[in-house]
């Protein structure tokens, strides 16, 4: 196996990707590096100053040539991608991601991890993603932009620290959330599935969107969401379902801070919106300031105030 080194026209092009995605900053002064594999490359990207060093700052496997294992050691933010390689030359397409983990190399190391390439996709399907570590103090998050063409296939789980920071998802999967896809994360602040849902996710608090494109949400799934942010302006959205879709899974809702009506088409409301209920949900007696618009034979219990 061999690193690659960018040439400076494919750093300025992640350079620019950087400046795009990071909103604290200017631009990323930092460095990038390459590792293929037979039939895969997986390149990365950080706001340090030189370039990641292999098996120091972070390690690539190959052990299944068409799920490279990525492990980050270094903390940064970081940005990395994977892409389909045939005879050894790029094709520009995603290719998958089997695990993207961490290995802090100090308890006080800190994690933001863009999963994307060039502005586009980062990957395809995507296993495990565990930002996590045993004995570690620092946190972690998916940060702005992520974006896979396939599907979620393992367990989703990042970290907030001590004092509450980090711990956030904004992600965009085009694909399913397989039944072993369960998604665990402290906050979401932006997260959308493009297809059916067979996995559970569960989040402390929405600050953004979680927004479930697919035909069916099924039985299998558990969806938890603790608690609305407040003060955000009707930013949160929950849509659960295409309007043709089913769902037969479970939900369990803690605060409802719904003040506005709207659809799922609409942006900047607040709103609640059930395909064909079939499953069941739980409001926890909490009041509805907006509303909760389904049908179906589905149950909806521990409902508090209808305030709309």
């Amino acid at each position: 196996m061999t690193t690659q080194f960018k040439n400076s026209l494919c750093l300025l092009r992640i350079l620019a990707l950087g400046c795009a995605i990071s909103h604290s900053r200017a631009c990323w002064a930092g460095g990038s590096a390459c590792v293929p594999g037979a039939s895969a490359r997986v390149c990365v990207a950080w706001d340090q100053g030189p370039d990641p060093v292999p098996n120091q700052d972070f390690t690539v496997s190959f052990a299944d040539a068409s799920n490279p294992a990525i492990e980050l050691r270094t903390g940064a933010n970081w940005i990395i991608s994977s892409e389909q390689l045939v005879n050894g030359q790029p094709t520009d397409e995603p290719a998958n991601i089997g695990s993207l983990t961490i290995d802090p190399s100090s308890s006080a190391e800190i994690f933001s991890v863009t999963i994307a390439r060039d502005g586009g996709p980062g990957a395809a399907n995507v296993g495990t993603i565990t930002l996590d570590a045993a004995s570690w103090a620092g946190h972690s998050s998916i940060a702005q932009g992520s974006h896979i063409t396939g599907d979620l296939t393992g367990p989703l789980t990042l970290k907030s620290d001590a004092n509450g920071d980090g711990g956030e998802l904004t992600l965009t999967i085009d694909g399913d959330l397989t039944s072993a896809g369960v998604i665990d994360v402290p906050e979401i602040r932006a997260l959308t599935i493009g297809s059916d849902v067979h996995g559970d996710v569960s989040t402390n608090l929405l600050t953004g969107s979680f927004v479930i494109l697919g035909e069916l949400i099924s039985s299998d799934a558990n969806i938890h969401v603790g608690d609305f942010a407040d003060g955000l302006a009707g930013a949160e959205l929950l849509c659960l379902g295409s309007y043709s879709g089913e769902f037969a899974g479970h939900l369990v809702v803690g605060g409802l801070g719904l003040d506005q009506a709207g659809a799922c088409d609409v942006p900047g409301q607040s709103v609640l919106i059930i395909p064909k209920l079939t499953g069941d949900i739980d409001l926890n007696g909490q009041d509805l300031g907006g509303y909760l618009r389904f049908w179906g034979s589905g149950d909806v219990s521990n409902i508090g105030l209808v305030l709309d």
